[in-house]
This record gives C-alpha cells, structure tokens and sequence, in this order.
C-alpha cells in the first residue's frame, strides 16, 4: 500500500498591541507573538459513522464508533487512512449453471461508541488528512480479478463494481473532495468497474489542491436502497438477504461449489501526488 507523507509548516504570527505612558506623552511599543505547527497525528481510537441516507448529510459533531465487525485496515500519518472495509458477498449463495452470476455485498453491523447501539451500514472507508495547507490527495482501489481457495486449489474470475458513493466531512469543512460515481442503479453501465487484468488502481476520490484538509468518510452505498439477493440456507423455501447494491461481484462462468471460501486482495491507496 503505497503512502507518500510531506512534512509541513505553518508560521502564524499574532500581533499584540502595547502602550507604554511617561510624562503624559503616548508611546507606542509593538511586539508579536509567535506560533509554529506541524503535522498533526490524524484522530485517535476507531472510525466515525459514515451514516445513511436518513441521517443529517453532515453533522456538526459525528459520532465515534467501535471498528466495524467485518474487519478492515487502517494506516498512520498525517495523511492516512483512519479505516479500509474488507468486503464480504455471504457465505450462502446459490451457484449459477451458467452465464454471469451477480452477487451483492452484505452490510455490516457498527457499534456507536457512546450509546453502544448497533447499526447496520453500508462498505465505507474514511481518510484524514492534518498534513495543513489543504495540498490534496487521492485514493485509488485496485483488484486482479482473481478468487482463490487459501489452499489455492479452486480458482474463479470475477470483476468488482461500484457505484453510489457519497462523501461525508467529519470535520465541518464545505468544500468536499470529488467522489468517482455517485449513481444509483444496478445496470452494468451505471458501475465503476475495479478489477482489471494488470491490477492498477482505479481512482475513486479525488481531493484536488485546495480542498481534503480534515476527516472525511466515504459511503459506498446505502441501507436505504437495498437490493434482495437469493441465498440458499438450507430452507426448502425460496429465501432471499438484504444486501448493498452498490457493492457487486460479476463472477464469471467456471465457478465451482466448495466449502472453502473464495478470497481476493483488495488494494488500497492513498496518495499526495494529483
């Protein structure tokens, strides 16, 4: 994961007005007072809500929570990401004789630090950057396509889609980084396609100069807008699972059932050069 930090300064002077009085005569002293900053460390403990679409867009104070229960990675710095999702596709999906199959990311369960109350959400990442000077950056995700069983035995193709993404500051900043595909719709031209053969990264964000300074989290997807995927849990019934429709896997034909679980890298990068 490749992370580029430049160290900064910032000089602020702030001017203090002194009066000094003899023989009923006004003289004037001027003296400063002076302040350096530096890179800040970025903030502490777990990732902010990222919220849904039924919260406020950006309140002023959001709130703390636990590490979602899915997993995922951070990485430290002034610019750094706070939080990366691994994406999980379920444990109970039904195979497909033939053709593309489509599968939906599941949402995952956060824990609001304070009230300790568990809410479901949709993949989101967050990224903060107290470098100062508000120098942008950008994130780019990266996918080969493959699938492999750990014992590598099984193998599959599949491309990772995305699309609704929503940008969230957590710092009450206004001017908002620009987000790759914002649309809404399960139609394939409507997705931002990840994988690709060679594995080079896909920007997905872009914080042109000027602009990123702060917390940002970014939602892909949303709750409120959930799609129903047919799962087999073991039911003579039809049964179907909410997931994320802005999160999708096309797996391609050759897929094979195993009781292994299928698993891909994903690539996350955050970097300073625009």
């Amino acid at each position: 994961m490749k992370k580029i930090v430049i160290s900064t300064m910032l000089l602020s002077s702030l001017v203090l007005g002194t009066t000094l009085t003899a023989n009923a005569e006004n003289f004037e002293g001027k003296t400063k007072g002076d302040i350096q900053l530096k890179d800040g460390k970025g903030s502490e403990g777990g990732p902010d809500d990222p919220g849904d679409k039924t919260d406020p867009v950006d309140p002023e104070v959001p709130e703390e929570i636990d590490p979602p229960e899915d997993g995922g990675d951070k990485t430290e710095g002034a610019l750094k990401f706070a939080y990366v999702p691994n994406l999980k596709f379920g444990d109970n999906n039904m195979i497909q004789a033939k053709g593309n199959a489509h599968y939906y990311a599941r949402y995952t369960n956060v824990v609001i630090k304070e009230t300790q109350q568990k809410e479901k959400r949709a993949s989101f990442f967050q990224v903060d950057d107290v470098r100062g000077g508000a120098k942008g950056w950008k994130v780019s995700l990266a996918n080969n396509g493959i699938f492999e069983t750990p014992d590598k035995k099984y193998s599959m193709k599949a491309n990772l889609y995305i699309n609704d993404m929503t940008i969230r500051t957590n710092s009450g900043i206004a001017e908002k980084p620009t987000v790759k595909n914002d649309l809404v719709g399960t139609e394939l031209s409507k997705y931002t396609k990840i994988s690709t053969s060679d594995n080079s990264g896909v920007e997905i964000v872009t914080a042109v100069p000027g602009t990123g300074f702060g917390s940002w989290s970014v939602r892909i997807g949303s709750t409120g807008n959930p799609i129903n995927q047919e799962v087999n849990n073991g039911s003579k019934q039809k049964e179907v699972e909410e997931r994320n429709p802005a999160v999708m896997l096309e797996v391609l034909p050759g897929m094979k059932v195993t009781d292994s679980v299928y698993s891909t890298d994903l690539i996350w990068n955050l970097s300073d050069t625009i």
